[in-house]
């Protein structure tokens, strides 16, 4: 074979090695690319499906009472998270009295009903004393690396007491909580001020607290964080002196968790209080925020 055709047909032999060499490189690479686009969406799904087992949606509600000296003839009428049920026209509440949790309450000589209150749900709080309780200052102990337990000094006792001291300068909230799993469907946190559950009726009010400007507050836009400045009547009737203070605190928390490489959650919140001196009988406003649109989305 002449020497010319002898190097074209090698130069041919090694351009058909190249492109089955190519070829195979390329083929290899969609293969890959297939791969990995399988292995991604089999990830999405599985994790998906275990994110779906292992989510949950939850209200949290809780209520703090204080007082420094007695009160008597005690009614209070407390809001409670409620929402409207269009199909009944009716606003009913997650809260069921048995189904509440108590601490620092004279329960044998207090009585709770839930009631309504101008279309809205209430607590009522009734009693003929509510007696202020005290506690002394325990200092924490420090444990050093290496210490015994002989080492250490007796464990301190709480001591309670019905009145300020010297001994019992620290004042102990009356308390009440309750847990709600919901179980169909998730929680609307991002605007929950139309169908979710919150202490109500609520006021929304300017930054400034202007009087002019309150107002029911029936809707709201928007799918980012924010805070409402907001008022909460409540009722109270009780007698005491001139300078006790009452102290009322109420808060409710709606939330959305899911496991994923971690827990995640989003949720809102409702948060009001105020501090009364002296006796009262009659409607109060109660002031706190709503923060909305809190969380993971």
């Amino acid at each position: 074979m002449p020497s010319g055709l002898k190097k074209m047909s090698d130069n041919l032999k090694i351009m058909v090695e190249i492109i089955n060499i190519a070829g195979k490189i390329i083929a290899g690479f969609f293969i890959l690319a297939f791969i990995i686009f399988v292995t991604f969406i089999l990830t999405v799904t599985i994790f998906g499906l275990y994110a779906h087992e292992n989510k949950m949606s939850d209200y949290s509600y809780d209520l703090y009472l204080s007082t420094s000296k007695p009160v008597h003839n005690a009614t209070l009428l407390l809001p409670l998270p409620c929402r409207y049920d269009k199909d009944t026209g009716d606003y009913y509440t997650f809260i069921s009295l048995p189904e509440i949790s108590t601490r620092h309450f004279d329960m044998e000589n207090t009585s709770t009903q839930i009631e309504l209150k101008d279309g809205y749900i209430v607590l009522n709080i009734s009693a003929e004393s509510i007696l202020p309780l005290y506690k002394n200052h325990i200092d924490p102990v420090p444990i050093y690396p290496g210490q015994n337990e002989s080492e250490l000094p007796p464990t301190p006792t709480t001591v309670y007491s019905n009145v300020y001291s010297a001994e019992t300068p620290g004042i102990v909230r009356m308390e009440m909580h309750r847990y709600y799993l919901k179980e169909d469907g998730e929680i609307n946190t991002k605007q929950p001020f139309e169908e979710e559950m919150l202490m109500r009726p609520f006021f929304i009010t300017d930054m400034t607290g202007n009087e002019d400007s309150v107002a029911e507050y029936t809707g709201r836009t928007g799918d980012t964080y924010s805070e409402s400045p907001v008022e909460v009547p409540v009722c109270l009737s009780y007698d005491t002196d001139s300078d006790t203070n009452f102290s009322i605190s109420c808060s409710l928390r709606g939330a959305n968790e899911w496991h994923v490489l971690g827990w995640q959650w989003n949720s809102y919140e409702q948060i009001i209080g105020k501090e009364f001196t002296g006796p009262h009988n009659g409607t109060y406003m109660l002031e706190g925020k709503i923060i909305a649109c809190d969380g993971i989305y």
